[in-house]
């Protein structure tokens, strides 16, 4: 299935081929405050890091080795925050809330 008319698709690592909102939990979130808090890292810590392709979440997901098993591709609507954002290739933030994530996926794959 692919993204809906309106949606732009990320990608996103996660360890069930059914993913709860659970999974889409920040860092912020789950409790987790970076190493240097400024104002920029907190806001940061508020987003859900995702990809622009399946072919990127799924080499973060090889050099994690057997942390995740699966890519779900997230239809994220137009007007959610998103932002490019670190070195990888293709990395974003994504800032939604995680029930909204979990009823956007619209595929689930295989890692590797």
């Amino acid at each position: 299935m692919s993204a809906s008319r309106g949606a732009r698709s990320f990608f996103y690592l996660v360890k069930t081929n059914r993913p709860t909102p659970d999974e889409f939990l920040s860092y912020h979130a789950r409790g987790l405050t970076p190493p240097r808090p400024s104002p920029r890292q907190l806001d940061l810590h508020k987003g859900v890091s995702m990809f622009e392709t399946k072919e990127q979440a799924r080499r973060l997901a090889l050099e994690l080795k057997t942390r995740y098993d699966y890519i779900a591709e997230v239809a994220v609507p137009e007007g959610v925050r998103a932002e490019r954002q670190g070195r990888r290739a293709g990395h974003h933030n994504v800032y939604a809330s995680p029930d909204d994530l979990a009823r956007w996926v619209v595929s689930v794959v295989r890692a590797r």
